[in-house]
């Protein structure tokens, strides 16, 4: 079999751009369950032990700003392979743009690269915050 290059094979630029799109749809299914078992954690450990309950809220901040950065960068790797790859003269991509026009002001990239993680970031700040003033 030849080696394929997504310069000139178009399904082979699309099929990539999928794989990602799979990865970057794992890795948040797996942060927000993630986030979630943190988040139960800290209410159980701090009605108990406010100490761990701590701990707890520090390891979550710590996942939060680490799931933020690793969705925007996977979010712009996914965005340069497009530009470079698969917007050109692509009628499946056409297709699949127009559809997402219909979608409104808010892209996808935006909401779960960008806001999820960080709004998840802020109320662990604020978990933190109320613990420091309590």
């Amino acid at each position: 079999m030849p080696n394929r290059n997504p310069d000139t094979d178009q399904a082979l630029a699309w099929d990539i751009y999928k794989h990602m799109d799979i990865l970057q749809h794992q890795r948040h299914s797996i942060s927000i369950v993630a986030q979630s078992i943190f988040f139960a954690a800290y209410a159980a450990a701090h009605m108990n032990s406010p100490a761990v309950g701590s701990v707890v809220a520090d390891v979550g901040l710590v996942y939060a700003v680490l799931w933020f950065f690793l969705a925007y960068r996977l979010g712009k790797g996914m965005e340069s392979v497009r530009k470079q790859y698969i917007e050109q003269d692509n009628p499946i991509w056409a297709t699949f743009e127009s559809g997402l026009k219909q979608g409104g002001p808010l892209s996808g990239h935006l909401v779960l690269n960008v806001l999820i993680p960080l709004l998840t970031i802020l109320a662990w700040l604020v978990l933190i915050f109320v613990r420091f003033i309590a």
